[in-house]
């Protein structure tokens, strides 16, 4: 198996990416910090670093690519990047909601077109998309986070329709 796992330099998406690659997949380590997705890397067997800024339109399109060409093939794809900017409603930005929003959703999305474009090439694949319970029932402080993963939520139901 050949899967890219983006938010893989820490938590659970560290975690995925172990979990795989102790199963025998080859991963393309995906997150923000280059040292320790190079460091994980090191100590994964078939593992490579593809990293890319989830904020820009261009590099989310081009992670899946860029994974695909490094891995020589993708059969899986695991969205677990996040951020969370904790705010009250009254006290949410512009900016916060547009970064939680460009992350949580919009790269996921991104990802997940192009990814299962690359895959319908082959065998097929997965795509997983790690939400959050906070997407059902958010709380104090969580309205904008909330709303980025409700909205991955009900694409990932979306995509499981169509795909």
């Amino acid at each position: 198996m050949k899967a890219l796992v983006t938010g893989a330099s820490g938590g659970i998406g560290q975690a995925i990416a172990r979990a795989l690659a102790a199963s025998g997949a080859q991963v393309a380590l995906s997150g923000r910090n280059r040292a320790v997705l190079t460091e994980l890397a090191a100590h994964l067997p078939g593992s490579v670093v593809v990293s890319a800024d989830l904020q820009s339109q261009h590099e989310s399109e081009a992670l899946a690519d860029r994974a695909f060409d490094a891995l020589g093939g993708l059969d899986a794809l695991v969205n677990c990047a996040g951020i969370v900017r904790y705010a009250e409603v009254a006290a949410i930005t512009r900016r916060d909601l547009l970064e939680q929003l460009e992350v949580n959703f919009i790269a996921p999305l991104l990802l997940a077109q192009r990814a299962a474009e690359l895959m319908q090439r082959g065998q097929g694949g997965a795509i997983v998309n790690v939400a959050s319970t906070l997407a059902l029932r958010p709380a104090l402080g969580t309205a904008a986070y909330a709303a980025s993963k409700a909205a991955l939520v009900s694409m990932t139901r979306a995509f499981a329709l169509e795909l």
